[in-house]
């Protein structure tokens, strides 16, 4: 993968972005990696202009020379920053990726970013893991998740999350948090061998936490164990169909 070349991954974000953001688009890309999006996109004249942000002085320093070496340094600026530090109160943008992270850490970078979002950006989010997170994180803050999709990459799955601010809430159920609501509605082959071999791993685990003593932490953590595992056996009933 390179500038030139989008993994299969990234490819996907980037058709997820220019599907679900109006023209003109201008790109803020959260921990960048080279700047391999920010660069296809403005070369393939998907985006006008781009932002890479960096918070580790290495991938900054990279990030820089690619967009250097494309010619690119009139319509991508690269900043070094914390997360959505790296914006400025001038900055003109409505489509915004974090991608490549745990959950946890992108719902923490909204978070701690929320005041530079106008509310006006279409939000492109791919977790590694911990899907969860990103999506309790934009029911809690009156996001609407507008589209999925979940891919496999390499041997890897990954989900991708759109979402654009509502004006009012959306809220979601357990298991639309857990698996996503386009997602569910979908039931696609590859969803159900997640959820299917997420079970699995669950009841391992269980059964692990069940030999392993009595504990007051064991038995708490066997609890949670038991709730995921019902609710994943609920995603997965009644053969693929979701039950009302």
């Amino acid at each position: 993968m390179d500038e030139k070349r989008l993994s299969k991954r990234l490819a996907r974000v980037r058709d997820l972005a220019v599907e679900h953001t109006e023209s003109p688009r201008r790109l803020v890309d959260i921990g960048s990696d080279h700047a391999y999006l920010p660069i296809y996109m403005v070369l393939n004249q998907d985006v006008e202009a781009a932002i890479a942000g960096e918070v580790v002085q290495g991938p900054y320093d990279s990030s820089l020379r690619a967009v250097t070496a494309n010619q690119l340094s009139d319509q991508i600026d690269v900043r070094l920053g914390d997360g959505l530090e790296v914006l400025k109160d001038f900055d003109d943008f409505n489509v915004m990726t974090i991608c490549g992270m745990g959950g946890g850490v992108i719902a923490s970078i909204l978070e701690k970013g929320r005041d530079r979002l106008s509310g006006e950006e279409t939000l492109v989010l791919q977790p590694n893991v911990e899907e969860r997170s990103v999506r309790q994180w934009l029911a809690t803050h009156s996001y609407e998740i507008i589209a999925e999709d979940l891919l496999d990459d390499a041997g890897k799955r990954y989900e991708i999350i759109v979402a654009q601010k509502a004006a009012r809430e959306f809220p979601l159920s357990p298991k639309e948090v857990l698996a996503g609501p386009h997602l569910l509605k979908e039931r696609s082959g590859l969803f159900l061998e997640k959820w299917q071999h997420e079970k699995e791993h669950l009841e391992r685990v269980v059964q692990a936490i069940q030999t392993s003593g009595d504990s007051p932490q064991n038995q708490e953590r066997l609890q949670m164990m038991k709730e995921q595992l019902a609710l994943v056996t609920d995603i997965l009933k009644e053969d693929g169909h979701e039950v009302e």
